[in-house]
């Protein structure tokens, strides 16, 4: 969900690749996405000030996962190479926001 909500307020989409993110002993795409592990957080960067981030976090496990796209659409790359999520950004946040409408 913080992947969708970093590309909500811009209008911007993102492509994900789960096989560079951080895990030991996962093996599926639904336990990662949705795993809530201590300490980890979405960070978007501008492609100017990438190179300073990176130099900045080297030594703290950190991990590129993706890039944000101009095109309105989370995609996601799952952990065997196939591609487990394909979605408009604007179907993601109206199903975001109809589970805050009671």
């Amino acid at each position: 969900m913080a992947l969708a909500e970093s590309g909500f307020a811009g209008g911007l989409g993102l492509d994900v690749d789960l096989r560079k993110v951080p895990a030991q002993g996962i093996d599926r795409d639904d336990v990662l996405l949705f795993s809530e592990s201590q300490s980890r957080f979405v960070v978007t960067v501008a492609p100017i000030h990438a190179a300073a981030f990176e130099q900045a976090m080297a030594d703290t496990g950190w991990a590129r996962v993706g890039v944000v796209t101009g095109e309105p659409l989370l995609t996601v790359t799952g952990l065997h190479g196939s591609r487990v999520l394909a979605e408009k950004m604007a179907a993601l946040k109206k199903a975001w926001q109809e589970t805050l409408a009671f």
